[in-house]
């Protein structure tokens, strides 16, 4: 995998962080300071302030404040997860490179002997094709293996492509080609795609007009000449086309140190170890995204907790509110029945103080929680 994860539980880790300066700590982790700076935050865990771990060397007086409570919802403890694509990198490209035996058929041969399938089908749509402007050959759609050169290179690249599809077989990795708008052509390695193609350099010029196309301007102002000549340069290039694994290389050509015929080897190993990088890298989103969405989730659960404590505290506080003014009801009536006690009053005036009195109880009661909660 290219990733680890560290657990952090508050307790431990307030313990650890008050026992081992933080730049140490977070090297014992494997991580940033930083990083284990927003960890703390996030788990309400309190650092030592700056100039603590001097004090405490010259036993000075030194402020240690206790583990805050967690609040309600929070979390208890923090995943951590490291990225150590770059640790495991360079042992995977050792790896990998002892485990590529090409000598024997990575020999580009001076001349075709037995051409696979799939470069004879590129060697007819070629041949078949008109160079464009620049003198490149494109397929036009047709489904082949990514070629582009020009017409007095076709052979040799072919020659090359045929060792390079044929070494990848050697391998046990097939090679495919998809068409459409514009042909690919991709090796299988270990589950991922990793698309290649040969290519031929050209040169732009601007272009010199004749003494024909002089006078054709002249009587023509706005006639639409053309402006560049090309020139293919004969320096062919292996490309690997896709895109991550940045770092890799993904570029074989011509040049002082060789020419391409001699470098189908190291193609091929690079390849591989680019197909490894592109799994790394995929299986990284993988976790990352299942990583986010787990993250997501307990927020979602921690935010659906806060949520039920407030309205579980916004309820106490309204029943306490109807229990104070139902109270207040019941000590005016008390008031209001002293007051009247011992009044000479009618026999219809005194029914009616005694309903009001007995309806305004009532009311005081129903507005009561408790008396709603618990009744007699």
């Amino acid at each position: 995998m290219s990733y680890k994860q560290i657990v952090f539980k508050r307790e431990s880790l307030y313990e650890k962080i008050w026992s081992v300066p933080m730049a140490r700590l977070a090297k014992e982790f494997g991580i940033s300071d930083v990083a284990l700076a927003k960890i703390c935050k996030k788990l309400r865990v309190p650092r030592p302030p700056r100039g603590y771990w001097a004090k405490l060397e010259f036993n000075k007086k030194v402020h240690h404040p206790a583990l805050p409570d967690v609040l309600p919802g929070g979390p208890k403890e923090f995943v951590h997860y490291c990225d150590d694509t770059r640790e495991n990198e360079a042992k995977a490209k050792t790896e990998i490179q002892d485990s590529i035996s090409l000598k024997s058929v990575a020999i580009v041969p001076s001349s075709f002997d037995n051409p696979h399938q799939l470069v004879k089908k590129t060697k007819v749509i070629l041949e078949r094709a008109k160079p464009s402007e620049n003198g490149i050959l494109y397929p036009q759609g047709r489904a082949c293996l990514e070629v582009y050169v020009s017409p007095a290179c076709l052979d040799r690249a072919l020659r090359i492509m045929d060792v390079v599809v044929k070494s990848f077989e050697a391998e046990g990795f097939s090679v495919n080609i998809e068409g459409g708008t514009k042909t690919s052509s991709y090796a299988h390695i270990n589950g991922e795609k990793v698309y290649f193609s040969l290519e031929e350099k050209y040169r732009r010029y601007d272009h010199t007009l004749t003494q024909e196309e002089k006078a054709k301007k002249k009587t023509h102002p706005f006639w639409d000449y053309k402006k560049y000549d090309y020139h293919p340069t004969g320096n062919l290039s292996l490309k690997i086309e896709v895109s991550g694994a940045y770092g890799s290389r993904k570029n074989w050509s011509d040049a002082k140190t060789g020419r391409l015929e001699e470098k189908v080897g190291e193609f091929i190993g690079g390849a591989v170890l680019v197909a490894h990088t592109l799994k790394i890298e995929r299986q990284k989103r993988e976790d990352d995204k299942r990583r986010w969405e787990e993250e997501r989730k307990q927020r979602e659960e921690n935010e659906k907790k806060l949520a039920e404590e407030r309205a579980r505290l916004q309820q106490l506080e309204e029943q306490a509110a109807l229990w104070a003014k139902s109270e207040q009801l019941r000590a005016f009536v008390h008031a209001v029945e002293k007051a009247v006690t011992g009044k000479d009053f009618s026999e219809e005036q005194k029914q009616r103080i005694s309903a009001w009195i007995a309806w305004a109880r009532k009311q005081a009661d129903r507005m009561d929680p408790i008396k709603r909660s618990f009744p007699d």
